[in-house]
């Protein structure tokens, strides 16, 4: 009897702990960031990008077109003092001719109560779209802010439209 008592209470005190200790919303910029770095890529954003080898000798490579993803570190490399990303194992793109992100896998909630603004991967606000106040959004990548004004991440909701991370929290399952 004392054991079946123990064991119930034992299960009332982790359920009640749990409400109050793991909250089924988290503001998205409280979160730190514990996606895997094999999750990292780059999307390429101008039409004829700048391609070198570790030399700095520039490389020819057809297959590196405008908006194609590649797999890669999310740390660039200094050569020549130009940032690059390494593409493949000798060949490396100008990073201001793509933008990182994180391949991530989450449902968003905007937190306004007014529309919240979209911007491109330029940081350029979107003028005829905006996001509803207190909608849920599907996100599946995490840009950070390199290529955009400096404030902070950035979470797309569509082809090139994304939001501001701060104007939404990750919506916990």
């Amino acid at each position: 009897m004392k054991r079946k008592i123990s064991v119930i209470l034992g299960i009332v005190l982790v359920a009640v702990l749990s409400v109050f200790l793991l909250p089924a919303n988290a503001k998205a910029d409280s979160l730190p960031f514990l996606y895997p770095e094999e999750h990292s890529a780059i999307q390429v954003i101008v039409p004829k990008p700048i391609l070198v080898n570790k030399s700095g000798v520039k490389v020819v490579d057809n297959n590196i077109k405008l908006d194609t993803n590649w797999a890669t570190p999310e740390s660039t490399t200094e050569i020549f003092g130009q940032y690059y990303y390494q593409i493949a194992s000798d060949e490396y793109i100008l990073a201001d001719d793509a933008y990182s992100y994180v391949a991530i896998n989450e449902i968003i909630k905007v937190t306004s109560d007014v529309p919240t603004p979209l911007y491109t991967y330029y940081g350029q606000v979107i003028k005829n779209r905006q996001l509803a106040p207190n909608t849920l959004w599907y996100a599946d990548r995490i840009m950070g802010s390199h290529t955009v004004d400096g404030s902070g991440y950035f979470l797309r909701v569509a082809t090139n439209e994304f939001v501001r991370f701060s104007d939404a929290y990750l919506v916990m399952n």
